[in-house]
């Protein structure tokens, strides 16, 4: 299984539910809304709203949530790479 980059929350325009879109390390995209899960384009792949708008870089602003993995997965390789620190008395 792929791991995960970035989730997005996003509630649907029609219901009470809430969809998530999954971009992966590898750039590839899914969604569990209706829109990417019942429409198969002619070319076999698939989008919705919601992976076009993570495309064009506005799902940051747009929707409900989200959780950013690969930068949660730099800072700590940064805070484990870093040197504690001495205080110096002047």
């Amino acid at each position: 299984m792929p791991q995960i980059r970035k989730v997005w929350e996003w509630s649907s325009k029609t219901s009470n539910r809430s969809y998530q879109t999954i971009k992966y390390v590898d750039d590839t995209l899914s969604c569990n809304c209706p829109g990417w899960t019942r429409h198969v384009q002619p070319d076999g792949g698939r989008t919705c709203r919601h992976c076009r708008s993570v495309d064009m870089g506005t799902a940051d602003n747009q929707a409900n949530a989200c959780k950013d993995y690969g930068k949660e997965k730099i800072k700590k390789q940064v805070r484990e790479t870093l040197t504690p620190m001495r205080v110096l008395d002047l």
